[in-house]
């Protein structure tokens, strides 16, 4: 059965911004909505957009992207009162291992993000642990740090495989002009060879990347407790999104 996925909100400027919250978790219990959202690029949200999820009630971003991806500064970075965190990680097109076995590109720059940004998804998590705001995260197309850290969270609610792999699928379908944005933009700068694939978001790519977790650590707990996460930081997690004002579906 194919599950669905959290719809985009309906922004010009920005582009796969959408809820964690909604999905059912453990024990039949909705996430919260209003707690964390995940997105593309917010370079050139708008200041009415900026109000909207202010409004919303997100007060604070946390940015995944690296320096080199970043033209302009985020708005979060500008306004007062509002929070903003650099947490750079690689996993843009320049850091994927292209000797790879085709089909397998994005699984394996995913396994190489796990290994080796520990540390980001650490202090990623510890914000997302203790802010009382609602949390906006994002890199820039959303997709694939993004895509780690969503997975990370509703796989620690206790949200089944099936739907954070329809989570993870969207983004592709979300991200379809800016994909063809992105491929103009490498072939001018004379990379014409690229697979299509990194640009997907296929259930494969997720399904093995869960595979991996709960091989290599046991799963999203104990990946998070290994990186250095402690247990009243993930309950705090757990609480933000899977509190009492829930909804319950038997």
């Amino acid at each position: 059965m194919h599950l669905p996925a959290n719809t985009p909100m309906k922004f010009s400027s920005c582009h796969n911004v959408r809820e964690l919250g909604g999905y059912i978790g453990e024990n039949g219990i909705r996430l919260n909505m209003h707690k964390l959202l995940r997105g593309g690029d917010l370079s050139d949200l708008t200041g009415l957009e900026l109000e909207q999820l202010e409004a919303y009630g997100i007060h604070t971003c946390i940015d995944l992207r690296n320096d080199r991806e970043k033209s302009t500064p985020d708005p979060y970075s500008l306004k007062d009162g509002l929070k903003y965190y650099a947490i750079p990680m690689s996993g843009n097109v320049d850091d994927v291992d292209f000797m790879e076995k085709r089909g397998e590109l994005l699984y394996h720059l995913y396994i190489n993000i796990l290994t080796n940004y520990k540390h980001a998804f650490l202090e990623e998590m510890r914000i997302i642990a203790s802010e009382n705001d609602g949390i906006i995260f994002h890199c820039t197309a959303g997709k694939d740090r993004t895509g780690l850290t969503a997975m990370l969270i509703l796989a620690l609610c206790g949200v089944s495989e099936e739907q954070i792999i329809a989570d993870y699928e969207t983004s592709e379908e979300n991200n379809k002009m800016q994909i063809l944005e992105q491929q103009k933009r490498l072939k001018d700068a004379g990379m014409i060879n690229i697979p299509y694939e990194i640009f997907q978001s296929t259930p494969q790519t997720m399904k093995k990347t869960l595979e991996y977790l709960k091989k290599t650590y046991g799963g999203a707990r104990q990946y998070l407790a290994s990186a250095g996460l402690g247990e009243e930081e993930i309950e705090a997690i757990r609480n933000k999104m899977l509190n009492s004002s829930s909804d319950v579906i038997s």
